[in-house]
């Protein structure tokens, strides 16, 4: 990153991590002092992160913790570690390398979908945090994704929630969160922000991806994608159900962060 050179989204999201080192971090509040609107996002993102930090306190470090636990689970971490390197190679690849992009099907539907196939079908460890750390994997998604993520639960058809995970996601971050029927068949919702100027309603749209079944929509600046290799009829219902838990949840949390 040089001085005059124009400041990123990434970059821009990486400053309010701390991922930039301290000349990067000079650069972008140069930027910053000259560019108010982005200074503006910048405040608003940091914000959010301290309500964040409040609201889902981080009680302990455990899913850090297994990284380095001598426990069975280790080598389930270093399976999740490669299976998301590989997959976020595959799909930084597949940004750089494809043309004329329709921005649903490039920045949603195909990542969700390869994500899907990647994680859905490992049968010992499909989740990187697991549910019943619930507090964590939720505090943990929101802040790297900069809003409030939340779950769907489908209990009531059957499915359990195993947990989930963070992604990428072509130019920005993904959350995938994990289903389980009793019968063993495996549904995944995806959500990530719109970063991409073609634009859907907030209705339930639905496509064939990879020879899966996906419904999608969007709410706000976020996109959601349900997965799974089911008929459209069988899934359809199972995403209006999804649909409707996260619209009313996102309603809530924007109503809860108002000043």
């Amino acid at each position: 990153m040089k001085q005059n050179d124009k400041v990123t989204e990434d970059q821009l999201h990486a400053y309010v991590d701390g991922l930039l080192d301290v000349e990067q971090q000079k650069i972008v509040e140069i930027w910053l002092k000259n560019n108010p609107e982005d200074q503006q996002r910048i405040n608003a993102w940091q914000k959010m992160n301290r309500q964040l930090r409040v609201e889902f306190p981080l009680e302990s470090s455990s899913h850090v913790t297994n990284l380095t636990d001598t426990s069975p689970k280790q080598s389930y971490n270093w399976l999740a570690i490669a299976a998301s390197f590989i997959f976020g190679i595959s799909i930084g690849l597949s940004s750089i390398f494809s043309v004329n992009k329709s921005g649903i099907t490039d920045h949603l539907l195909q990542p969700a979908a390869f994500a899907h196939t990647i994680f859905a079908t490992e049968q010992k460890y499909p989740v990187e945090i697991q549910a019943k750390d619930r507090a964590d994997l939720i505090a943990w998604l929101s802040n790297r994704l900069h809003t409030p993520i939340h779950e769907a639960q489908l209990e009531n058809k059957d499915f359990e929630w195993l947990g989930g995970r963070l992604l990428p996601s072509t130019n920005r971050m993904a959350a995938q969160f994990m289903y389980e029927h009793k019968d063993g068949l495996r549904l995944s919702l995806y959500s990530r922000h719109i970063d991409w100027e073609e634009t859907i309603d907030n209705s339930l749209h639905f496509a064939s991806q990879d020879g899966l079944s996906v419904f999608y929509w969007t709410d706000s600046d976020m996109a959601y994608a349900v997965v799974s290799p089911v008929t459209r009829s069988t899934l359809e219902p199972l995403a209006t159900d999804v649909q409707k838990q996260l619209i009313h949840a996102n309603s809530n949390s924007s109503l809860a962060w108002v000043d």
